[in-house]
């Protein structure tokens, strides 16, 4: 798990567990789920707002990757308990871009889920 310090901005946490099929019984091809590609995508900036007020947490987003690696849907799966800090997360991952799951060779949409922490300790 990986955190950021107050000057730094927050961070994925590349520990996170990833859900998605693990097989299709129609084809019996093994499905791979979806991976963040963690060296391309940006941590989201810490809001000035949340720094000042020492507001710290964590957001798991629960993102579908569609077959060409965007996210194609959003949902906020836990919240850190404050709404400047979700959105911060959810407005990154927006951006960014995921290996997506595979049938065979093939891309395939599936979900991932994404924690984001926010720690201004370091």
């Amino acid at each position: 798990t990986s955190s950021a310090t107050s000057g730094s901005s927050p961070t994925a946490d590349t520990s996170a567990s990833l859900t998605g099929q693990a097989a299709n019984l129609s084809t019996y091809q093994a499905v791979s789920t979806a991976q963040p590609d963690y060296l391309r995508n940006p941590p989201p900036p810490y809001p000035t707002l949340a720094r000042l007020r020492g507001w710290t947490g964590q957001v798991v987003l629960r993102v579908l990757v569609g077959y060409d690696g965007t996210a194609r849907q959003i949902l906020l799966h836990q919240s850190s308990g404050h709404k400047v800090l979700d959105e911060a997360a959810r407005k990154a991952v927006i951006t960014w871009r995921f290996l997506p799951a595979r049938r065979g060779d093939t891309p395939v949409e599936s979900w991932v889920d994404i924690p984001i922490r926010f720690d201004l300790r370091g």
